[in-house]
């Protein structure tokens, strides 16, 4: 994680700036963190009208493009993430990623 304070204001000024035709692209390591039960505010685990029965979590951890991304949110433009999710790292069993993969087709 970098402080918006430790970013340089030139390069990020450069970012915004910058003619290109494509989103300029940040890199980052994954996870992806499923809990069970689902635990509400109320402290029930009651999947209520929404058959909420566990918590999802994709977990980014940026490791290069922390310029792009402060000049992307201050110009609202777009910005791609390249992310390698880490499969055996994550607390997700085999079929929750797979549910996943799915979902982002």
């Amino acid at each position: 994680m970098e402080s918006i304070r430790a970013l340089d204001p030139r390069t990020i000024d450069e970012y915004r700036g910058a003619k290109e035709t494509l989103a300029p692209t940040g890199v980052s390591i994954s996870i992806i963190d499923v809990r069970s039960p689902a635990v509400l505010m109320d402290g029930s685990t009651n999947p209520g009208p929404y058959g909420i029965h566990s918590h999802w979590c994709w977990g980014h951890l940026l490791l290069d493009g922390h310029h792009k991304v402060r000049a992307a949110s201050l110009t609202g433009r777009p910005l791609t993430l390249l992310s390698f999710t880490a499969i055996g790292e994550g607390v997700a069993r085999r079929n929750e990623i797979e549910q996943l993969v799915e979902l982002l087709r």
